[in-house]
């Protein structure tokens, strides 16, 4: 990647300047430009130096979208909320799919063990709800594998004996999902795709504050 000096960006002006070369940061810049502005993107260290580096890098499928907040009346009684967490559970469910078969070198599958209390938040009943939505919202290319393990069959699950408290496991949701192998490398390989669009990027750049 081309390092601009900073005399170099005196005289230009951006329709945007994306502050922070993290996933969300290059995600945005790659977009941005890919829409027609004219785009820099900047980061005080390095690419994916920062948060995007120490995260889990955990994929995800989505299910944190449907989840309802304090109660399951949440959705009913504010339908609105509900139709725009399917719409971004189906959002990450293409992106799940896309990246996971378009990028098969930068991720590896796993398998999520979901353990559900008796005295949890969710009921077994509604975890099982939700994946059949998300199996229903995503494309049917790449299956989300679920199982669910419940009384007798709980003796299944490997490393069951240490969930916490095992008198109040009622159940274990079981479903695929992937883990970036490298997420710095994803994040560069989206700035470099930005860059060959038109957007300037630039790490090890501090802004200056304005003065009092």
């Amino acid at each position: 990647m081309n390092r601009s000096e900073l005399s170099e960006l005196s005289d230009k002006s951006y329709d945007v300047i994306v502050v922070g070369a993290g996933i969300n940061g290059a995600g945005a810049a790659q977009q941005l430009v890919a829409g027609g502005y004219r785009v820099l993107i900047i980061d005080k260290g390095d690419y994916a130096g920062g948060a995007t580096s120490k995260s889990s890098r955990i994929l995800h499928c989505g299910l944190r979208y449907l989840a309802p907040g304090k109660s399951i009346w949440d959705f009913v009684f504010h339908p609105s909320k509900f139709f725009l967490a399917c719409q971004n559970a189906r959002k990450a469910m293409i992106a799940r799919s896309d990246i996971s078969l378009s990028m098969k070198e930068l991720v590896r599958p796993f398998r999520f063990f979901f353990p559900i209390y008796k005295d949890g938040p969710y009921r077994s009943w509604q975890i099982y709800s939700a994946f059949k939505l998300l199996n229903l919202l995503g494309p049917h290319d790449n299956s989300l594998e679920y199982q669910r393990f419940s009384g007798k069959n709980l003796q299944k699950v490997p490393f069951q004996k240490w969930f916490r408290d095992s008198k109040q496991l009622q159940s274990v949701s079981v479903f695929k999902d992937y883990q970036f192998i490298s997420a710095e490398r994803l994040v560069v390989d989206t700035i470099r795709d930005a860059e060959k669009m038109g957007a300037t990027v630039r790490n090890y750049t501090l802004m200056n504050q304005p003065k009092q």
